[in-house]
């Protein structure tokens, strides 16, 4: 036996039972906190532009629709960017819980949930109950987690089906192999479902290169069912995609080429057909996984600075346990010289992290000063997060109304009629269709809203400021200015023209 395992106690007998119960009530009581403040920002806060507001809108859509086939962009576009799972799940939520904002939201909350329930479970034999509060408190507490657990986008899945994989593959080695080899190939089909290839790709490559490391390639390679395995993974999502294709011809080519090659390798790729390429430097996803992992990879560094004898002791002899979890951690890298990314790609990597910071934590005695370093940094990271979430809540009036277009949608509803349309100019706002329940209408052209004028369709239209110093003079002697949201000014139609030396007297605040 070595010094280290002569010196260093059992995990979960580090700390005797009165003390592990004091430290699981102050991790109750700080995730208790951080998922009622999620919830709360949940049900408060306005969808946001572009993104949330967009998946919040596809789903609302396939509500109405009732097809549940093919994702909708707008009415009679088909939005062929990403699988349907993260849609279903928001437009079931909202055929319970009425179309808003926390219905639409509460799905990516659950499967967050469900991750963390899964780590917190998968590590509990092999850390002890103390430490996997503390894997759980992490996971709760870390901003890139925190943030997308109460938001409207297909990361959360996509997380869901990842986690599920690896973890089966694991389990898989040490018990009923054949078993948690058909679940670690559903979740790949899931995941197929829930973003694409990339779902496979992912822990498949994680995989990989865990088991070279290992030299366990061969033998890993014969537990698993294959062939039923391969079977039951088509099954759960091949029947999707040949529908998709089957209902808008297309669709196979622009997401598996455009979406899985074209996005990450050609850089500023041109062919996205809902939006743009996000172009970034070589090297980015560093930063996204160093900032997604705040507020915990810096107070870890510190923690582990102090004990640096013992962590390299235990780094030496990394167990092949160690030894996943840190290729999990990692994998996001391989985006490292991808160019069209976004910061969400570090995901999928940050409950690995969490879980080997727990294991790797240096043992500290009871009754010393380093357990009461361990509940600051809980009790830190805990409350910057709820003050990133209260900061959010009480943002100014001048600035949530940037973000989210209820507040406009809101005033349309109370001032016009209830059959009457919205009209934006030259901007689509998501946000806006998603309240008005599909009634809002972008307008290209300033002949289009005189024409709309005319013909006593239009009541409002709402222009961003952008956009005033090209308002022909005409339509401006139609128009009374009522009320500005933001950068947003919301003009109601005359019947007939008026004085611009008297609109002044006529705006509302």
């Amino acid at each position: 036996m070595s010094n280290l395992s002569k010196k260093v106690a059992p995990h979960h007998l580090l700390v005797p039972s009165d003390a592990t119960r004091r430290w699981v009530s102050i991790c109750a009581i700080l995730i208790g906190f951080s998922v009622a403040l999620r919830l709360l920002a949940m049900m408060i806060l306005p969808l946001t532009d572009t993104t949330e507001a967009r998946y919040a809108e596809i789903a609302r859509k396939m509500l109405e629709s009732g097809n549940w086939v093919t994702l909708m962009h707008d009415y009679g576009v088909p939005f062929w960017a990403k699988p349907p799972l993260s849609t279903w799940l928001s437009a079931l939520s909202m055929a319970f819980f009425g179309v808003n904002e926390f219905a639409v939201r509460l799905p990516n909350f659950i499967l967050m949930f469900f991750v963390v329930a899964l780590s917190c479970w998968w590590c509990l034999e092999k850390l002890g109950r103390q430490r996997t509060w503390f894997v759980a408190l992490m996971m709760s507490s870390m901003i890139l987690i925190y943030a997308l657990s109460g938001t409207v986008m297909t990361d959360i899945a996509l997380l869901a089906s990842t986690h599920c994989v690896m973890i089966a593959f694991w389990q898989g080695r040490s018990s009923s192999p054949r078993l948690w080899g058909y679940l670690m190939f559903a979740a790949v089909g899931v995941g197929l479902l829930a973003k694409g290839p990339i779902a496979a790709l992912l822990p498949g490559f994680a995989i990989f290169i865990w088991t070279v490391w290992q030299r366990e390639f061969v033998a890993s390679c014969k537990r698993l069912p294959w062939f039923g395995g391969i079977l039951l993974m088509l099954a759960i999502a091949v029947p999707w995609y040949w529908l998709a294709e089957q209902r808008t011809p297309g669709f196979l080519q622009y997401f598996l080429v455009g979406e899985h090659l074209n996005r990450f390798l050609v850089a500023g790729w041109q062919g996205d057909l809902y939006g743009h390429a996000h172009k970034e430097p070589v090297g980015t996803i560093i930063l996204y996984w160093l900032e997604g992992a705040l507020p915990w990879w810096p107070l870890v560094l510190v923690a582990f600075a102090s004990n640096m004898r013992l962590v390299r002791q235990r780094l030496s002899a990394l167990p092949s346990w160690h030894r996943y979890l840190v290729v999990w951690m990692l994998l996001p890298l391989v985006f490292f010289p991808a160019r069209n990314i976004i910061p969400t790609y570090p995901l999928i990597g940050l409950p690995a992290f969490a879980l080997l910071v727990s294991s790797l934590w240096p043992p500290i005695p009871v009754g010393s000063k380093g357990w009461y370093g361990i509940f600051a940094l809980s009790l830190l990271s805990a409350a910057l997060c709820g003050a990133l979430i209260l900061m959010t809540l009480f943002m100014s009036a001048s600035d949530l109304p940037k973000m989210s277009q209820k507040r406009v949608v809101d005033y349309f509803q109370h001032h016009q009629a209830d059959d009457a349309d919205m009209y934006y100019f030259k901007r689509r706002y998501y946000s806006a269709e998603f309240y008005s329940r599909g009634r809002s209408h972008v307008i290209d052209k300033w002949s289009e809203v005189e024409e709309l004028i005319e013909d006593g369709r239009m009541q409002f239209v709402a222009v961003h400021s952008d956009h005033l110093s090209y308002m022909p003079a005409g339509i401006r002697s139609r128009l009374v200015e009522k009320t500005r949201v933001g950068s947003i000014v919301v003009f109601k139609v005359t019947s007939k023209n008026i004085d611009d030396s008297k609109l002044g007297g006529l705006n509302e605040s």
